[in-house]
């Protein structure tokens, strides 16, 4: 059940980064590069976390 929450997220952070990317060059707009940088981060903070999770259930 928790890898499957984890392969959601990173799917759905991926398809918001690479939304982020697209608009970013589109609008030629860094706010949108800035953004999806951050949403990337974020994502491998998330990831980690459920990881650190998976792990100590184990």
């Amino acid at each position: 059940m928790m890898t499957t929450a984890r392969t959601i997220t990173r799917g759905v952070f991926a398809v918001l980064v690479i939304a982020l990317l697209g608009s970013a060059f589109g609008y030629g707009e860094l706010r949108f590069i800035t953004a999806a940088l951050l949403d990337a981060v974020a994502g491998f903070g998330v990831d980690a976390r459920q990881t650190q999770a998976i792990a100590a259930t184990r």
